[in-house]
């Protein structure tokens, strides 16, 4: 009898190799976002572990947080994430917390107690270890309240280098250790950190302080780089009355000093804020309906961002690289921050020049107030102390007649060139 069967041809063999692959190729992707998905799991296991761990140290603490030393014994290679390898560090214990009370974290579903970190005491998180499809840019954090969650990474540039001066509306800068799960930075300002921190600290600069530009030069000292603003608050027509702005004074200064007495926002509140509700980059400006109030200001800013990678907060006309060309009687906000690394304390001399009117508070004291409209010769300044090892908030408000807005800040003394600036915490 003939035997009938026969082998597969070659082209039946490709066609099932080709569906094979594509099999693949669909499943392969499903199965490695499965698994990344059950990382994520045990990571989440494991902060929630570790910061209820945290939480019992602190009721038995006198609800104090514990210091670094006890971080080191208890998170060094107790718990592993599992992308990462065996003997590496895990995880960390948010810094800024270190001897603090509980009671000073007004919010604790916003604070992050412990985070995904290459170092036990973390002042940022590490974002290169969770995400699917190829974006690793999310990290698992606990909160003080013991929850914990993804984290996904804030947007926007690391680094300010565009150098474009039409780019005013938003220069992308965004806080380096921000994320959707939450923030480090607590407590009072002066915020004092642990020396062996300092280092991670992202964005901070040693820059030149020491010089003021004259007239309509371009800034000659790298401060002008380092604030994010919000604004300019007010109305565009200056003829138009607003609390307490007084239409037709005499000259243009006495329109800026009428200005200057208007509250916006509430300058001291602004002013005293503390380092878990101080303003970083991307942040909502406060009363944002109050920002060019009649809305024909070309460039405004709701959120706090930095201006102008050329010009910074310098010049604040659309013809100097800023924004709000020519709006006159406005008000706009500027923050920034100043870090000590430093063992010793830093006395400075700080001024600020400004056209037409400013006023300087650096950790929540009204340190000095500029009323001469001339930002190339006059300006206040007043003697600050830095202490050791610490952040400081500096918040100025910044007013001007119908004309443009300048504004400068200026550091000196013995010492300074050890201070480092940052526009965001």
């Amino acid at each position: 009898m003939k035997n009938t069967q026969r082998g597969f041809t070659l082209i039946e063999l490709l066609v099932v190799i080709a569906i094979i692959a594509i099999l693949a190729a669909i499943l392969f992707p499903v199965f490695s976002k499965a698994r990344e998905k059950a990382r994520q799991t045990a990571c989440l296991s494991n902060q929630k572990q570790l910061a209820l761990a945290v939480i019992m140290e602190v009721n038995e603490n006198d609800e104090k947080f514990p210091d670094e030393a006890w971080a080191e014994a208890n998170f060094t290679g107790a718990l592993r994430c599992p992308n990462v390898k065996k003997g590496a560090i895990s995880y960390g214990m948010n810094a800024f917390l270190y001897g603090h009370l509980l009671a000073e974290v007004d919010n604790p579903t916003g604070v992050i107690l412990t985070t995904d970190a290459d170092v036990v005491s973390a002042i940022a998180s590490e974002f290169t270890r969770h995400g699917t499809g190829g974006n690793t840019t999310a990290a698992i954090v606990s909160r003080v309240d013991g929850s914990a969650v993804l984290s996904k990474a804030s947007g926007g540039k690391k680094d300010v280098v565009e150098g474009n001066a039409n780019e005013v509306k938003d220069s992308g800068f965004r806080s380096q250790g921000a994320g959707s799960g939450g923030r480090f930075p607590i407590g009072d300002f002066p915020v004092i950190l642990p020396e062996s921190v300092l280092d991670d600290l992202r964005g901070y600069d040693n820059v030149d302080t020491s010089t003021l530009a004259g007239g309509s030069q371009a800034p000659t000292n790298g401060l002008a780089l380092k604030y994010i603003v919000i604004g300019p608050y007010g109305p565009y027509d200056n003829s138009a009355a607003f609390e307490g702005y007084v239409a037709g004074a005499a000259d243009d200064a006495a329109k800026a000093a009428a200005m200057l007495d208007i509250q916006f926002v509430d300058d001291e509140k602004l002013a005293n804020l503390d380092a878990a509700s101080a303003p970083i980059a991307g942040d909502d400006a406060w009363n944002p309906n109050r920002i060019a109030m009649n809305g024909d200001v070309p460039n405004t800013f709701k959120t706090w961002a930095l201006p102008s990678s050329v010009y910074g907060v310098w010049s604040l006309r659309a013809d100097g690289g800023g924004f709000a060309a020519e709006a006159p009687a406005h008000t706009t906000y500027a923050v920034m921050y100043i870090l000590n690394p430093t063992a010793g304390d830093i006395t400075a001399t700080v001024g600020i020049a400004c056209d037409d009117m400013g006023i300087l508070w650096i950790n929540g004291e009204r340190l000095c107030t500029e009323t001469v409209s001339d930002p190339g010769i006059a300006f206040a300044d007043a003697s600050y102390t830095f202490k050791a090892y610490s952040i400081n908030y500096v918040l100025v408000k910044l007013t001007n007649g119908p004309s443009g807005m300048k504004f400068q800040t200026k550091v000196a003394g013995t010492g300074v060139n050890n201070l480092r600036y940052s526009a965001s915490l």
